[in-house]
């Protein structure tokens, strides 16, 4: 359902009792749907106190850290101070969460991505 709503989901967990939006880790791709999540997420990144923007990749190049710069100064221009990082693949595929949980993020912005078969 969530990949095919055609618009922004928001899940919290069940037992949440308080949202806070201090830290906020964004999962990055250069895709048109990455753009699009970031793009519909702006209200939430330009309340946070630190913006992280990711991206998983274990032998990045130029062309990935300019997607990085890229991104940033975009944010950088509707008010958000953000920072970028790359981050290896690990084979259980957890790197996202495994950031989030070591960074203390409140909330994670990233497009869905699509699985074969």
């Amino acid at each position: 359902m969530i990949l095919q709503a055609g618009r922004p989901v928001f899940v919290a967990s069940s037992n949440q009792e308080n949202f806070r939006i201090n830290k906020i880790l964004v999962g990055w791709k250069d895709t048109r749907e990455a753009r699009r999540a970031v793009i519909d997420a702006m209200p939430f990144l330009q309340m946070a106190q630190e913006v992280h923007v990711i991206t998983i990749d274990n032998d990045a190049s130029d062309e990935t850290w300019s997607s990085l710069d890229d991104v940033v100064a975009s944010l950088s221009f509707h008010g958000v101070k953000a920072k970028a990082s790359v981050f290896p693949e690990k084979s259980d595929g957890g790197t996202i969460a495994d950031v989030a949980d070591a960074t203390h993020a409140d909330l994670i912005i990233s497009a869905p991505t699509a699985t074969a078969g």
